[in-house]
């Protein structure tokens, strides 16, 4: 039995392997990326916890500033502020944590991170005024995380990309896992919920939609796909300039979902 687990376990890290030697790269697609093209606007929207259901209104506004692009979110719970360079990489970030159900549960207030001269970007966590942690995490051009994610793929809207690997961030966590991340279209969103609770105000939100989508479904790939065996989507408008309409993912009992009111 424990010949055969292992056969197993051989066999999945080989085909990991192929997979990883046939499928593009993140930095290969954002060679000659930049958010000149990139539009200024402003996504209104709600978050939906299907377990709770509660609800929460979020403004997530796209502003160009010299060599570089301002992201700002904003909810009851917590703010945030992200700014990428010309070409999408990650400089610095904020994380403010508003709610204090939500600071106990995270333990910690406030998140920095600012990238320095060696391509590290260090992550500096807050409680209380006091800094509780410090940890730097290398980034180079095939690594998104949780806050650079959305402005990157819908910028991967505009190019013939289908399938390709990258490094993701986790922010909240102060690490990297590599993953993959597959475009579709989609005329309709339903059946990308089929294993997930969804609540009516899902339900109500998206039988207002129109039209069809760019799918992205990322999944964490080689072992640590192995503990975090769950899939993530991001939605986004099929028209230029892609606007985006929503994300969700994970396990069930975690997941919130995230859509735009008017995409």
């Amino acid at each position: 039995m424990r010949i055969k687990r292992y056969s197993i376990l051989w066999f999945v890290i080989h085909l990991w392997a192929s997979l990883d030697a046939s499928t593009p790269r993140l930095e290969s697609i954002m060679t000659h990326a930049t958010i000149s093209k990139f539009p200024n606007y402003v996504s209104h929207g709600m978050l939906h916890n299907p377990h709770t259901r509660e609800n929460t209104d979020y403004t997530m506004s796209f502003k160009h500033i010299d060599n570089g692009l301002i992201v700002d979110v904003q909810t009851k719970l917590t703010t945030s502020r992200l700014y990428l360079d010309s070409q999408f990489n990650v400089i610095s970030s904020t994380f403010n944590i508003l709610n204090n159900d939500l600071k106990t549960k995270l333990n910690y207030d406030q998140r920095l991170a600012k990238r320095n001269a060696h391509n590290e970007v260090e992550f500096t966590f807050i409680s209380n005024n006091k800094v509780t942690r410090k940890k730097g995490v290398f980034y180079n051009r095939n690594t998104i995380d949780t806050f650079s994610i959305i402005p990157v793929l819908q910028y991967l809207c505009t190019t013939d990309s289908t399938l390709f690997q990258a490094d993701f961030g986790v922010q909240h966590m102060a690490l990297k896992v590599p993953v993959l991340i597959q475009k579709s279209y989609a005329s309709k969103l339903n059946p990308l919920l089929s294993t997930y609770t969804v609540p009516p105000s899902v339900v109500d939100q998206i039988s207002h939609y129109s039209g069809s989508y760019i799918v992205f479904r990322l999944k964490v790939k080689g072992w640590q796909g192995l503990i975090y065996n769950h899939v993530h989507f991001y939605i986004f408008s099929s028209l230029p300039p892609h606007h985006y309409i929503g994300h969700w993912g994970g396990p069930d009992q975690t997941n919130l979902f995230s859509f735009a009111t008017h995409p």
